[in-house]
């Protein structure tokens, strides 16, 4: 299980397994901008945009019901360290891009068979005094957490909140709150579906 040791630390408090804590306490929790400044990706990624805020309606992502930083710390230069973690998998996104509101291959929340450890492997690299995650993978985010951030993204389109984030983040003009309430109370429905 994780331990999150570190609350909120500045960058230069931080050891590389901190430093990793911290961006996987944030995903866990559903916490879209807790990359930020803590993230670095070098590569455009091919299935979403590779940037530090978390767009959960659009991005893939994994539900997982916990983490476990693995103890083996390899060291590939002075500056430059992997680390292992492993998942306790039980759902994952499908589809690409927008929503299915939007398109109907769009992004849904599909159970897994059953739960599966996953082990990834996060880049670490030091910038100055302070440890930076290299092109992290898609968040692992906690089925609770998932419910919460979508009952409150529900509960905000009564007064448009949702509809100017989307706008915002460069969706479609999208004035059919039905379709988006629909959406959003699949997706919850299947999380509390979830044994994660």
């Amino acid at each position: 299980m994780c331990v999150f040791g570190v609350t909120n630390p500045t960058l230069a408090d931080l050891t590389p397994k901190n430093s990793l804590e911290y961006v996987l306490a944030n995903d866990f929790k559903a916490d879209t901008e807790g990359r930020i400044g803590r993230v670095e990706f070098t590569t455009p990624g091919r299935e979403h945009p590779r940037r530090e805020v978390i767009l959960l309606q659009t991005e893939p992502f994994q539900v997982v019901r916990s983490f476990s930083i693995l103890d083996n710390f390899d060291k590939i230069s002075g500056s430059n360290r992997k680390i292992s973690v492993q998942f306790m998998v039980c759902a994952e996104t499908s589809g690409t891009g927008m929503p299915t509101w939007i398109n109907p291959h769009g992004r849904e929340i599909v159970p897994l068979d059953t739960i599966r450890p996953i082990t990834l492997s996060y880049a670490m690299v030091e910038r100055g005094n302070s440890w930076i995650v290299i092109d992290p993978p898609s968040p692992m985010i906690s089925r609770d957490s998932l419910i919460s951030y979508f009952s409150t993204e529900l509960n905000g389109l009564s007064d448009g909140l949702l509809l100017e984030k989307l706008r915002e983040s460069g969706g479609h003009a999208l004035e059919n709150n039905t379709i988006i309430r629909n959406w959003l109370e699949r997706q919850i429905s299947i999380l509390r579906s979830l044994d994660c």
